[in-house]
């Protein structure tokens, strides 16, 4: 008895086809000549014929990790991808960003300044502290809290504390 059945290796010649038409595809774009000319080392010329699977890897990679908004992006990519391959490019979207994508080195997610982290932080901060406002409102007015929105108001000093250290080291940079 073989270890695959019958439709499972037409499911696998099926596959096959289609990666490479895929390739040729991006061949005749020219996406994968330029893909090609960006990389030095003649390994990495045969990983970068199928920027689709490339793709998939990265995702399933991204799945196994449990970093879930790498995995949103890189299947939003994919997705595109998949329309450019099959002749559908959405308005707004471009062969560069399918070829941005396509060699982009997705294993450092983290690409901002540490300004702009810190600017980012102290955004979501200002944000908690207008919520709980509002919450401290609602509790004048009479309002029943939760216990989750009691400690959310119990939380103020140290978001005011967190804020005030954050502008100091946005006044050092």
């Amino acid at each position: 008895m073989s270890a695959q059945t019958k439709a499972a290796k037409k499911n696998q010649k099926r596959a096959e086809k289609r990666a490479k038409e895929r390739a040729q595809k991006l061949k005749e774009d020219g996406v994968i000549d330029r893909l090609i000319h960006e990389t030095d080392n003649p390994e990495e010329k045969v990983k970068v014929q199928d920027p689709v699977e490339k793709l998939k890897e990265q995702l399933q990679e991204a799945k196994d990790n449990k970093d879930h908004k790498l995995a949103a992006k890189l299947r939003k990519d994919l997705w595109i991808m998949q329309d450019h391959m099959a002749g559908c490019v959405p308005p707004g979207e471009s062969a560069v960003h399918l070829q941005t994508v396509a060699n982009e080195d997705t294993t450092s997610t983290d690409r901002q300044s540490p300004e702009e982290q810190t600017e980012k932080r102290l955004r979501g901060l200002k944000k908690k502290l207008q919520q709980i406002e509002k919450l401290k409102s609602k509790q004048d007015e009479g309002e029943v809290l939760e216990d989750s929105q009691i400690t959310k108001i119990q939380s103020e000093e140290a978001i005011l504390k967190e804020i005030e250290e954050l502008q100091e080291r946005i006044k050092l940079m």
